[in-house]
């Protein structure tokens, strides 16, 4: 009886440590702006604060501008404006990314779409001072041999798929222009693999559906393989097809998120609703894991989706979650990166998501900026993941 009794008791407290260790993960909310939010993209900066650029409203003026932060989303100071703007302009697709050291100094990239052309601009690394003005054209991530790689729709020749390789100078020449699909392309996103190449996941506007493809490019722009599907929807069905978001994975695969919408709903004609799925590929562009769903029935009529893998190695998603919830409320999910179930449905934030990004931070956490409805402001939200090993890298799970 004793016996049992100890065993009864180990099991007690093993089950309290385990739950304390899974409730030991954090969600903390911060504000960014109380203006009217027309959305964000963070990086993190040499010194280790995040830099969080996003485009406001103010007095009938757009304007982009940063706020830099801590790692744990405390305010520091206001940094640059990078684009003013009359409040009809319409400014989106709003990314960060960082260039070489030895051609920009490290400087940090702006890149967004004004009235539907790509613009850019660069700031040195601590924000300090603009160190190119607007230019066309720009943005995208840097590949081995230092040009730019730029993955995009181009609006002005019927939505095809576009990538465009440029010098690394400040007024970098065009090197490459590639049509990697001449069908019309509803969104786009491309990675850097660890062999060099690039990996292009999109959105193609078949007359038979909306298909996710994927393609494998040289730096140079000369195709590998592709286009290979992932994903299918049937032409009957509603919407414009798939929102996606991809993130490179410890051991190199790739993880791509991304929402169908493939019926309408019966609360309006104009919402769709669709399922959150993921898939992962190795580098040469094979499936490692097949279709997964992490969402059933979510509301994707605006899509709000975001994918990064954290210092762990597993993959936080982020999404604005389905018809069942009222509210559109933002939620995570976590896997690892074998595609397991680490952490379910857990919400960041009450209230609908008008905008949504995500990246992951040196000190392991996950840190979410977003636009919100009703209060109309700027959120973030920093997920905090534990270090139950004490080995200075957060977990999800013991």
């Amino acid at each position: 009886m004793r016996k049992l009794k100890k065993i009864v008791l180990i099991f007690f407290v093993l089950l309290v440590l385990n739950i304390i260790s899974i409730q030991a993960d954090t969600l903390d909310n911060f504000l960014i702006t109380t203006e009217s939010f027309g959305g964000s993209a963070s990086i993190e900066l040499p010194n280790g604060n995040v830099a969080v650029a996003y485009i406001e409203t103010v007095d009938f003026t757009r304007r982009g501008k940063f706020a830099i932060f801590d790692q744990f989303g405390n305010w520091l100071f206001d940094g640059p404006v990078f684009k003013t703007a009359s409040s009809s302009d319409i400014i989106t697709n709003l990314k960060i990314s960082k260039v070489s050291e030895d051609h920009y100094g490290g400087h940090i990239m702006v890149s967004y779409t004004l009235n539907g052309q790509p613009k850019y601009v660069t700031y040195n690394k601590d924000l300090g001072d603009l160190y190119t003005s607007e230019a066309d054209f720009r943005g995208g991530f840097q590949l081995p041999d230092e040009n730019m790689f730029y993955a995009y729709s181009d609006l002005e020749d019927l939505g095809k798929g576009k990538i465009l390789i440029y010098g690394p100078d400040p007024d970098g020449s065009i090197i490459n222009e590639v049509t990697f699909s001449t069908k019309r392309v509803m969104d786009v996103s491309a990675i850097k693999l660890n062999n060099g190449n690039i990996l292009i996941a999109a959105n193609v506007i078949h007359s038979f559906g909306s298909v996710g493809e994927i393609f494998i490019y040289s730096h140079d722009g000369t195709l590998i393989s592709g286009p290979g599907t992932f994903e299918f929807e049937d032409a009957n069905r509603a919407g414009s097809g798939l929102k996606i978001s991809t993130t490179l994975l410890q051991n190199g695969n790739v993880f791509i998120a991304y929402s169908d919408q493939n019926e309408f709903s019966e609360v309006s004609e104009w919402i769709y609703v669709g399922d959150g799925k993921f898939v992962i590929y190795d580098e040469n562009g094979a499936q490692i894991r097949g279709i997964t769903t992490f969402e059933s029935g979510a509301v994707f009529s605006l899509p709000r989706l975001a994918v990064t893998t954290l210092e762990n190695g597993n993959v936080l998603i982020g999404y604005r979650n389905g018809l069942m919830d009222p509210y559109w409320n933002g939620q995570l999910v976590v896997y690892d990166e074998d595609g397991n179930l680490v952490q379910g449905k857990t919400q960041f934030h009450f209230g609908h998501l008008l905008s949504l990004d995500l990246i992951s931070l040196s000190g392991g956490n996950g840190f979410f900026t977003y636009g919100t409805m009703g209060t109309w402001r700027g959120m973030g939200t920093v997920y905090g993941v534990a270090d139950t090993d004490n080995d200075g890298v957060g977990d999800d799970e013991d």
